[in-house]
């Protein structure tokens, strides 16, 4: 999954498996205009959708 900003330039992807800590997966999750997910050192990052 490519994540692109709005110019078109790519500023994240996910590949599978990216966590790979299986007891720890980070949820994916749209949320009031934004894409919200975590990441495996604990942080969350929100990403506003236009």
């Amino acid at each position: 999954m490519e994540f692109s900003d709005v110019t078109g330039q790519v500023v994240q992807t996910l590949t599978f498996p990216e966590n790979k800590d299986q007891h720890h997966k980070a949820p994916c999750l749209f949320m009031d205009g934004q894409f919200v997910t975590g990441t495996d050192d604990g942080r969350v990052l929100f990403y506003t959708l236009k």
